[in-house]
């Protein structure tokens, strides 16, 4: 539910301002939480409180950055995992075209074009569609018709059969490829993590509000700039949970890069 909320929201913003909005939404109970502390709560602010506060502060701070770093983690390899599954999937494609060449003169321009179509379908209906959490029927019936065509290819000699060899196992790769990219739609938290990233925010910010400090200027300061920076964190992490959403989404150009500007350009 969360998620599809926050994949509108990086798709409607640019990247800095999804990130902006990030930070304002949760630096601003940060800023609640520490009048709300010091004006109904004076006692918990008792200098005799300090050092148990201080060690426990320090714990929480220290558990709760491993978590959020964890999942960033993830959320990196992930990131990582679908721009390295788009540069395979184009260098399947170059494959392809590569070895088309030894089929013949007809099979080969018949599997050409079938690639170009399918690169076509992919970059102009698929990337969109996947921006909003969806694949593409036009991709997958591109796809059907080029694995369909070399079902019906007849190769003959030595050199179109050994060629027919590596094109049909580079098809089969080129299949799991856009099968692996279209898995790595979704989000990878569970509404449930954001429950716990965001509860695990706010209690560290209390713990650091209920802190000791006779500097209640420079202590507001630091408690504001703390949520700020572990909220920027969180901006990003929500950026990178959706690798084919908004601004910093990964692009479809590898896919007309080198031999294949040509195969699309003639499609």
């Amino acid at each position: 539910m969360w998620g599809e909320a926050i994949r509108h929201t990086i798709n409607s913003l640019p990247g800095w301002l999804s990130i902006l909005l990030t930070v304002l939404i949760l630096t601003a109970p940060v800023l609640a939480l520490f009048f709300v502390v010091r004006r109904f709560y004076p006692a918990a602010l008792h200098e005799g409180n300090a050092d148990i506060l201080a060690t426990t502060t320090k714990t929480t701070s220290l558990c709760y950055g491993f978590f959020l770093g964890f999942v960033m983690s993830v959320l990196w390899q992930t990131y990582n995992k679908a721009d390295d599954i788009v540069t395979q999937e184009a260098s399947h494609l170059t494959m392809l075209a590569d070895n088309s060449y030894g089929l013949g003169s007809q099979d080969g321009a018949r599997l050409r074009r079938d690639i170009a179509h399918y690169i076509t379908a992919v970059r102009e209906k698929e990337w969109p569609a996947m921006r909003e959490g969806k694949s593409c029927p036009e991709a997958a019936t591109a796809l059907d018709n080029l694995l369909s065509d070399l079902e019906n290819f007849s190769p003959k000699g030595d050199v179109a059969l050994s060629a027919y060899a590596a094109i049909t196992a580079t098809a089969m790769n080129l299949y799991n490829d856009r099968k692996a990219r279209l898995g790595l739609l979704e989000s990878s938290i569970s509404d449930v993590m954001r429950v716990f990233i965001t509860l695990g925010y706010l209690i560290d910010v209390l713990l650091i509000a209920l802190v000791y400090s006779q500097r209640k200027r420079m202590h507001l300061v630091l408690t504001a700039l703390f949520g700020t920076m572990v909220a920027f964190n969180i901006g990003i992490a929500a950026n990178l949970d959706f690798p084919f959403s908004g601004e910093v989404s990964i692009s479809s150009d590898p896919l007309v890069q080198g031999n294949l500007a040509h195969l699309e350009s003639a499609s």
